[in-house]
């Protein structure tokens, strides 16, 4: 398994290089096309020593996680589990979810709380399970809300990444949403307008999980479920239901019909 952490400055190349207990760690400290040589570079070192490894891509940085991923997936066998292992349990579990409630994949509204990633890497399964039961890929996209801290992605927005792209939302969408504050759709805001059938938090920031987007909510979903992954971040889809206190969601953050 290879760590590579990120803590960069351009006045030095090579920070640590340590191998113990077959856990290979390499703390870089580049930026740019000298971290894009690095990598190469290692990525070729690596193959030269173990011709069959598995190689691990861990807590990479938005800007690299996926680009990596897309520049070596076909030179090695290797896996990014940000990205990939999240969303199999997150794809899985509303897989199951849809199969208890009896609302279909193809009918849920979705709304991923935090677009790094993570969230990126779930929507895009979701999408892909989501054509592979029979939407169109218009269609498909049309059921995502991606929220990350300056709030809904919406066309036209600056530093959208090519990962986020799939879940924009046309402006024309949300044109007629009534709004907390204006030039800015906050979460709540999804929830009251796009009455989302599901939420899936993989977001960091603190206290978004207010208690008038649990309660409203709450109010609009029945069903819930709940993924324990070990990550507080990755701990929700379908109505918010890890929420302890049940008098935020009215007691019905106690309709937890899976848990994983």
């Amino acid at each position: 398994m290879v760590n590579v952490h990120k803590d960069f400055s351009r006045s030095v190349r090579l920070l640590a290089f340590a191998l113990a207990a077959g856990i290979l760690t390499v703390v870089a400290l580049l930026r740019g096309a000298e971290y894009d040589e690095f990598v190469a570079e290692f990525i070729e070192a690596v193959c030269d020593r173990w011709p069959h490894v598995l190689l691990q891509w861990e807590d990479f940085a938005g800007a690299n996680a996926a680009r990596l991923l897309a520049r070596y997936r076909d030179r090695l066998c290797t896996f990014n589990d940000d990205i990939q292992g999240t969303a199999a349990v997150a794809v899985a579990t509303m897989l199951a979810a849809a199969q208890v409630s009896g609302v279909p994949l193809t009918e849920q509204r979705i709304v991923l709380f935090g677009a790094g990633s993570a969230g990126c890497g779930i929507g895009r399964l979701l999408l892909e399970t989501m054509i592979d039961a029979g939407l169109s890929e218009t269609e498909a996209r049309s059921r995502f809300y991606a929220v990350d801290r300056y709030g809904l992605l919406v066309e036209g927005m600056n530093d959208i990444t090519e990962a986020q792209r799939p879940f924009v939302q046309p402006r024309k969408a949300v044109g007629q949403w009534r709004l907390r504050q204006p030039h800015k759709i906050e979460l709540f805001d999804v929830v009251t307008n796009a009455k989302p059938t599901a939420i899936i938090a993989v977001s960091g920031q603190g206290g978004a999980l207010a208690e008038d987007v649990v309660r409203t909510m709450a109010a609009q979903t029945f069903t819930h479920v709940r993924i324990n992954s070990g990550r507080p971040a990755y701990v929700d889809i379908l109505g918010l239901s890890w929420v302890a206190d049940s008098s935020f969601s009215g007691g019905s953050a106690d309709n937890t019909v899976v848990q994983v």
